[in-house]
């Protein structure tokens, strides 16, 4: 079943449009007009929140819209800050403030939350991807290959950012193997 099925049945569900919140912020930042669908975002973020001002992942996805949509940064970030706390277990959440703190420049905070988050869902490939990445561009290579292995060991298939391999090898020099990561990835 999904969101907006559940939310032809009952319209203040707020966890479906949290999930469709969470729905349409993939989309943006992947396959559609980017600041069209994250102002759709925003839109069932405030929805959820209307109908449980107390849902941590709303409250996280409504922050992360109003930097990605409205540009408010700040007030994006403390509404992150506010959905964490609200629920610091949220495999969901810890996903989506790390990966704004990861896109803002706050690679040590994606470090954490990606270690909670393994902790919560180590069954997911997405906190050694987020590892991976904040690593990469921490400098520190050896270590977000290691990342990277750890996360294609649990899903070959999942993409985050980049081609996270590639780049790595990039920077410890290693420019053949990296033309072959960068070769594989672009299959």
């Amino acid at each position: 079943v999904c969101s907006s099925d559940l939310l032809a049945l009952d319209p203040h569900y707020a966890r479906a449009h949290a999930g469709l919140a969470f729905a349409y912020d993939i989309l943006a930042d992947l396959y559609v007009p980017s600041h069209e669908y994250h102002l759709l975002a925003f839109r069932e973020a405030q929805l959820a929140l209307a109908d449980d001002s107390t849902l941590a992942d709303a409250r996280v996805i409504d922050g992360f819209e109003r930097a990605a949509a409205l540009w408010d940064f700040d007030g994006g970030m403390a509404e992150m800050n506010r959905g964490l706390a609200l629920n610091p277990t949220s495999a969901d959440a810890m996903f989506m403030v790390a990966a704004y703190s990861f896109l803002s420049g706050d690679p040590a905070r994606t470090l954490r939350l990606s270690d909670s988050m393994a902790r919560v869902d180590p069954l997911s490939p997405l906190p050694p991807h987020l590892k991976a990445e904040a690593l990469l561009w921490q400098g520190h290579y050896a270590e977000a290959l290691a990342a990277e292995a750890a996360a294609k060991k649990i899903d070959p298939t999942v993409v985050l950012i980049d081609c996270t391999e590639g780049n790595a090898l990039v920077g410890l020099g290693r420019f053949d193997d990296a033309l072959a990561a960068f070769v594989d990835f672009r299959k």
